[in-house]
Protein backbone atom coordinates (compact mmCIF):
# COMPACT_ATOMS: atom_id res chain seq x y z
CA UNK A 1 0.00 0.00 0.00
CA UNK A 2 1.20 3.50 -0.85
CA UNK A 3 0.94 6.52 1.43
CA UNK A 4 1.44 10.29 1.20
CA UNK A 5 4.47 11.16 3.34
CA UNK A 6 4.44 14.78 2.22
CA UNK A 7 2.72 16.75 -0.51
CA UNK A 8 5.07 15.33 -3.15
CA UNK A 9 6.42 12.10 -1.63
CA UNK A 10 4.59 8.78 -1.88
CA UNK A 11 6.15 5.71 -0.27
CA UNK A 12 5.04 2.21 0.74
CA UNK A 13 5.36 0.92 4.33
CA UNK A 14 8.98 -0.04 3.65
CA UNK A 15 10.46 3.19 2.29
CA UNK A 16 13.06 1.58 0.03
CA UNK A 17 10.26 -0.46 -1.51
CA UNK A 18 9.15 2.50 -3.65
CA UNK A 19 11.55 1.48 -6.42
CA UNK A 20 10.56 -2.17 -6.04
CA UNK A 21 6.93 -1.18 -6.63
CA UNK A 22 7.96 0.45 -9.90
CA UNK A 23 10.13 -2.55 -10.78
CA UNK A 24 7.31 -5.06 -10.25
CA UNK A 25 4.93 -2.81 -12.20
CA UNK A 26 7.41 -2.69 -15.08
CA UNK A 27 7.74 -6.48 -15.07
CA UNK A 28 3.96 -6.84 -15.10
CA UNK A 29 3.39 -4.48 -18.03
CA UNK A 30 6.34 -5.87 -19.98
CA UNK A 31 5.18 -9.46 -19.39
CA UNK A 32 1.75 -8.58 -20.76
CA UNK A 33 3.31 -6.76 -23.73
CA UNK A 34 5.24 -9.92 -24.63
CA UNK A 35 1.93 -11.42 -25.71
CA UNK A 36 2.10 -9.04 -28.68
CA UNK A 37 5.29 -10.62 -30.06
CA UNK A 38 7.41 -8.27 -32.18
CA UNK A 39 5.15 -5.40 -31.14
CA UNK A 40 5.99 -5.86 -27.45
CA UNK A 41 8.29 -2.84 -27.14
CA UNK A 42 5.79 -0.60 -28.91
CA UNK A 43 2.94 -1.83 -26.71
CA UNK A 44 5.00 -1.38 -23.54
CA UNK A 45 6.06 2.14 -24.56
CA UNK A 46 2.50 3.08 -25.55
CA UNK A 47 1.09 1.92 -22.20
CA UNK A 48 3.69 3.89 -20.25
CA UNK A 49 3.19 6.99 -22.40
CA UNK A 50 -0.57 6.83 -21.83
CA UNK A 51 -0.06 6.48 -18.07
CA UNK A 52 2.37 9.44 -17.98
CA UNK A 53 -0.05 11.60 -20.01
CA UNK A 54 -2.92 10.64 -17.71
CA UNK A 55 -0.86 11.74 -14.73
CA UNK A 56 0.01 15.06 -16.38
CA UNK A 57 -3.49 15.85 -17.68
CA UNK A 58 -5.80 14.57 -14.95
CA UNK A 59 -3.91 15.49 -11.76
CA UNK A 60 -5.19 12.46 -9.77
CA UNK A 61 -5.64 12.67 -6.00
CA UNK A 62 -5.09 9.00 -5.15
CA UNK A 63 -1.58 8.13 -3.94
CA UNK A 64 -1.52 4.89 -5.95
CA UNK A 65 -2.74 6.54 -9.17
CA UNK A 66 -0.26 9.41 -8.81
CA UNK A 67 2.51 6.87 -8.19
CA UNK A 68 1.73 4.71 -11.23
CA UNK A 69 1.21 7.65 -13.60
CA UNK A 70 4.39 9.46 -12.58
CA UNK A 71 6.81 10.72 -15.20
CA UNK A 72 9.36 8.41 -13.53
CA UNK A 73 7.93 5.72 -15.82
CA UNK A 74 9.79 7.51 -18.60
CA UNK A 75 13.04 6.22 -17.11
CA UNK A 76 12.05 2.63 -17.91
CA UNK A 77 11.47 3.66 -21.51
CA UNK A 78 14.90 5.26 -21.54
CA UNK A 79 16.34 1.96 -20.35
CA UNK A 80 14.72 0.18 -23.29
CA UNK A 81 16.13 2.90 -25.56
CA UNK A 82 19.63 2.27 -24.21
CA UNK A 83 19.19 -1.42 -25.02
CA UNK A 84 18.31 -0.70 -28.65
CA UNK A 85 21.13 1.81 -29.03
CA UNK A 86 23.59 -0.75 -27.69
CA UNK A 87 22.66 -3.07 -30.58
CA UNK A 88 23.69 -0.48 -33.14
CA UNK A 89 27.18 0.48 -34.25
CA UNK A 90 28.92 2.43 -31.50
CA UNK A 91 29.68 6.11 -32.21
CA UNK A 92 33.19 7.56 -32.12
CA UNK A 93 34.79 6.97 -28.71
CA UNK A 94 35.69 10.65 -28.29
CA UNK A 95 32.05 11.59 -28.83
CA UNK A 96 31.01 9.03 -26.23
CA UNK A 97 33.50 10.41 -23.68
CA UNK A 98 32.31 13.99 -24.24
CA UNK A 99 28.68 12.86 -23.89
CA UNK A 100 29.55 11.02 -20.67
CA UNK A 101 31.27 14.03 -19.11
CA UNK A 102 28.46 16.35 -20.17
CA UNK A 103 25.84 13.98 -18.71
CA UNK A 104 27.70 13.82 -15.38
CA UNK A 105 27.88 17.63 -15.29
CA UNK A 106 24.14 17.97 -16.00
CA UNK A 107 23.32 15.34 -13.38
CA UNK A 108 25.13 17.37 -10.72
CA UNK A 109 23.08 20.49 -11.47
CA UNK A 110 19.96 21.31 -9.48
CA UNK A 111 16.78 20.12 -11.24
CA UNK A 112 14.79 23.23 -10.43
CA UNK A 113 11.24 22.80 -11.72
CA UNK A 114 12.22 20.22 -14.35
CA UNK A 115 10.73 16.76 -13.63
CA UNK A 116 13.24 14.27 -12.27
CA UNK A 117 12.64 11.83 -15.14
CA UNK A 118 13.83 14.48 -17.60
CA UNK A 119 16.51 16.28 -15.57
CA UNK A 120 18.05 13.09 -14.17
CA UNK A 121 16.66 10.35 -16.42
CA UNK A 122 18.21 11.45 -19.72
CA UNK A 123 21.70 12.13 -18.29
CA UNK A 124 21.55 8.80 -16.41
CA UNK A 125 20.64 7.00 -19.65
CA UNK A 126 23.58 8.66 -21.41
CA UNK A 127 25.91 7.60 -18.57
CA UNK A 128 24.71 3.99 -18.74
CA UNK A 129 25.04 3.88 -22.52
CA UNK A 130 28.45 5.56 -22.53
CA UNK A 131 29.78 3.22 -19.83
CA UNK A 132 28.45 0.24 -21.75
CA UNK A 133 30.26 1.36 -24.90
CA UNK A 134 33.54 2.35 -23.24
CA UNK A 135 33.88 -0.70 -20.98
CA UNK A 136 32.06 -3.32 -23.04
CA UNK A 137 34.93 -5.79 -23.06
CA UNK A 138 36.31 -4.94 -19.63
CA UNK A 139 35.74 -7.01 -16.51
CA UNK A 140 36.13 -5.67 -12.97
CA UNK A 141 35.89 -8.36 -10.30
CA UNK A 142 35.12 -5.79 -7.59
CA UNK A 143 32.25 -4.32 -9.60
CA UNK A 144 30.95 -7.83 -10.28
CA UNK A 145 30.97 -8.53 -6.53
CA UNK A 146 29.20 -5.24 -5.78
CA UNK A 147 26.69 -6.00 -8.52
CA UNK A 148 25.91 -9.39 -6.98
CA UNK A 149 25.35 -7.72 -3.60
CA UNK A 150 23.48 -4.70 -4.97
CA UNK A 151 20.06 -5.97 -3.87
CA UNK A 152 21.20 -6.51 -0.27
CA UNK A 153 22.99 -3.14 -0.30
CA UNK A 154 19.84 -1.44 -1.54
CA UNK A 155 17.47 -3.08 0.93
CA UNK A 156 19.54 -2.36 4.04
CA UNK A 157 21.41 0.88 3.32
CA UNK A 158 18.80 3.15 4.91
CA UNK A 159 18.79 1.02 8.05
CA UNK A 160 22.57 1.36 8.25
CA UNK A 161 22.33 5.13 7.76
CA UNK A 162 19.76 5.40 10.58
CA UNK A 163 21.86 3.21 12.88
CA UNK A 164 24.99 5.29 12.26
CA UNK A 165 23.05 8.50 12.97
CA UNK A 166 21.66 7.01 16.18
CA UNK A 167 25.13 5.89 17.32
CA UNK A 168 26.64 9.31 16.64
CA UNK A 169 23.86 11.00 18.60
CA UNK A 170 24.33 8.50 21.45
CA UNK A 171 28.02 9.40 21.53
CA UNK A 172 26.89 13.05 21.57
CA UNK A 173 28.73 13.80 18.36
CA UNK A 174 27.30 16.63 16.28
CA UNK A 175 26.73 15.17 12.83
CA UNK A 176 26.72 18.65 11.32
CA UNK A 177 30.28 19.22 12.53
CA UNK A 178 31.68 16.24 10.62
CA UNK A 179 32.87 17.10 7.10
CA UNK A 180 30.45 16.01 4.38
CA UNK A 181 33.14 13.92 2.68
CA UNK A 182 33.82 11.94 5.88
CA UNK A 183 30.10 11.31 6.45
CA UNK A 184 29.70 10.26 2.82
CA UNK A 185 32.53 7.72 2.98
CA UNK A 186 31.38 6.49 6.40
CA UNK A 187 27.76 5.94 5.37
CA UNK A 188 28.48 4.55 1.91
CA UNK A 189 31.29 2.34 3.21
CA UNK A 190 29.23 0.84 6.03
CA UNK A 191 26.18 0.48 3.78
CA UNK A 192 28.16 -1.39 1.15
CA UNK A 193 29.98 -3.53 3.74
CA UNK A 194 26.69 -4.51 5.37
CA UNK A 195 25.21 -5.42 2.00
CA UNK A 196 28.24 -7.55 1.10
CA UNK A 197 28.05 -9.43 4.41
CA UNK A 198 24.29 -10.04 4.13
CA UNK A 199 24.70 -11.12 0.52
CA UNK A 200 27.24 -13.73 1.63
CA UNK A 201 25.52 -15.06 4.77
CA UNK A 202 21.84 -14.59 3.85
CA UNK A 203 21.04 -13.83 0.22
CA UNK A 204 23.26 -16.40 -1.51
CA UNK A 205 22.34 -19.32 0.81
CA UNK A 206 18.65 -18.45 0.42
CA UNK A 207 18.96 -18.31 -3.37
CA UNK A 208 20.78 -21.66 -3.42
CA UNK A 209 18.10 -23.22 -1.23
CA UNK A 210 15.25 -21.93 -3.40
CA UNK A 211 17.06 -22.89 -6.62
CA UNK A 212 17.68 -26.44 -5.40
CA UNK A 213 14.11 -26.76 -4.16
CA UNK A 214 12.51 -25.62 -7.41
CA UNK A 215 14.94 -27.61 -9.57
CA UNK A 216 14.08 -30.78 -7.63
CA UNK A 217 10.37 -30.01 -7.92
CA UNK A 218 10.74 -29.44 -11.66
CA UNK A 219 12.63 -32.74 -12.00
CA UNK A 220 9.87 -34.61 -10.13
CA UNK A 221 7.23 -33.07 -12.40
CA UNK A 222 9.18 -34.07 -15.52
CA UNK A 223 9.64 -37.66 -14.28
CA UNK A 224 5.99 -38.02 -13.31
Amino acid sequence: RLYFHSHDAIWPELVVGWTLNYEMFFYLIFAISMLFGVWRYRVFSLVFLILILLGLLTKPASAAIIFYTSSILLEFMLGVGVYFLSLKKAPNQNVVIIALLLAIFILVLDNGSIPRAVADGFPAAVIVYSTLILFNKTSFSLLNTLGDASYSIYLFHLGVFSLVGHMLRTLELDIQVLPTVIMLFLLVGLGVLTGLILNRILEKPLLRYLRDKFEKKDLILKVS
